[in-house]
């Protein structure tokens, strides 16, 4: 068994590095590590190690390549109506709602390039 210490990144193609870039860091607070080119830059979270990587490469944005979500944590479970409307006006959309189990709300946002996010 390989050790490691969990996941390093995540890695998405995007048709415009600023608008998701924007997006990122309006919907949840994600904040620059720094660049590699003009058209790569390293995000996360200000309170953690995890962290997203954004790739300005048009043809292949949105493409899930099998991947079918992933997901962000919301601190405080009751304030999802919240986070989908800050979703919604930063270019995003919702998908579906519900519950996964009594008392287990999520719901499954898009980005503005298509990618599924639960929240």
């Amino acid at each position: 068994m390989i050790e490691t210490e969990g996941l390093t990144h995540l890695h998405l193609f995007v048709a415009d590095l600023d608008r998701s870039l924007r997006f990122y860091r309006e919907v949840f607070g994600l904040e620059e590590m720094f660049r590699d080119g003009p058209k790569m830059v390293f995000l996360r979270p200000p309170t953690s190690s995890d962290t997203i990587t954004l790739n300005e490469v048009p043809d292949k944005a949105g493409a899930t390549g099998g991947i079918d979500h992933f997901g962000f944590r919301l601190a405080d479970k009751a304030k999802l109506d919240d986070a989908i409307e800050e979703v919604e006006q930063a270019g995003g959309r919702l998908i579906d709602r519900g519950e996964h189990a009594p008392g287990s709300p999520y719901a499954y946002v898009a980005d503005p390039d298509g990618y599924t996010i639960e929240l």
